[in-house]
């Protein structure tokens, strides 16, 4: 079975890479360079799913995504993501929801 194509848009921790590097083909962003939306469409061009945290993602960047069925982004809220957009092409998003919770509360 052919493995999912997963960009990663964000630093992510070495243990949750060797994960995805285990059940995933994957590429992800340069972080040393500024990230611009140029990597970005090359980035979400052929991939199945996209890791984000804070990026903006709409339908100037969704126009670039042939294949895309999930973006999850790392963070409590999704005002970044444009669920519009992706509701249109059949896109799901996740968030962290509740990630927070015990922090906030104390």
């Amino acid at each position: 079975m052919k493995k999912p194509k997963v960009f990663i848009a964000y630093e992510i921790f070495e243990d949750s890479e060797s994960y995805i590097r285990e059940h995933c083909d994957y590429t992800k962003l340069d972080f040393i360079k500024k990230i611009n939306f140029e990597d970005l469409k090359e980035g979400i061009k052929d991939a199945d799913g996209m890791l984000v945290m804070g990026t903006r993602i709409d339908e100037n960047l969704l126009q670039y995504a042939e294949n895309l069925k999930v973006v999850s982004n790392v963070s409590v809220g999704y005002n970044n993501l444009d669920i519009e957009a992706m509701k249109k092409r059949g896109i799901i998003g996740t968030h962290t929801a509740g990630v927070l919770d015990n922090t906030v509360a104390d």
